[in-house]
């Protein structure tokens, strides 16, 4: 008798933590607290505060494993590279050509290449100068260092592929290697 109203409250237990509006993963942990408890009962030697230091430990668990997954973000990469106008000599560029090592930085959610860019480089007190918006947006300088001739800018790749859309239109995707670099021939230099 003893055992079937410790089963009965568990799960009455069980069926308050899928109600509740719990996740899909802690409906699962009802789904084996149910099964524990069914384990549980044919014991007829186990007292109840053992049953509910068992509930506890498989709800922490439950929760440390959900806790886990929600922390993991997502990842990319971004450097910004001014070689061409250092070896060039051009005013302002840095000696080494390089304004921002390559590093990994979260993502949010719907960034835009630009939108990552303008983030990292406030982060990095790395001056920036844009005009434009969406996919009309250009990137006009980067640590003070802008076109010098018609042919001359900011260019960036993703993932070593210079692509055809703006970074005001680009959303930027998990493990991305975005690379903003200075041109001085329209990208042909570049390639």
């Amino acid at each position: 008798m003893k055992s079937k109203f410790i089963l009965l409250i568990l799960v009455i237990g069980s069926f308050v933590l899928i109600f509740s509006g719990c996740t899909a993963g802690k409906t699962t942990t009802a789904a084996s607290m149910t099964t524990a408890a069914a384990e549980e009962s044919s014991k007829t030697t186990v007292s109840s505060s053992e049953e509910t230091t068992t509930a506890s430990v498989i709800t922490t668990k439950a929760t440390e494993s959900s806790t886990q997954e929600t922390a993991k973000t997502a990842e990319a990469s971004i450097a910004i590279d001014c070689s061409l106008a250092s070896e060039a000599g051009i005013k302002g560029a840095p000696e080494d050509g390089v304004v921002l090592e390559q590093r990994s930085v979260e993502i949010e959610e719907n960034e835009t290449a630009f939108g990552f860019l303008k983030r990292v480089c406030l982060q990095e007190d790395i001056l920036l100068s844009y005009k434009g918006s969406g996919r009309l947006l250009f990137v006009t300088g980067i640590a003070g260092l802008g076109a010098v001739n018609a042919k001359s800018g900011w260019m960036f790749s993703v993932n070593g592929e210079f692509l055809m859309v703006g970074a005001g239109s680009y959303i930027v995707q998990e493990n991305d290697v975005i690379v903003w670099h200075y041109t001085l021939d329209s990208g042909k230099d570049l390639q």
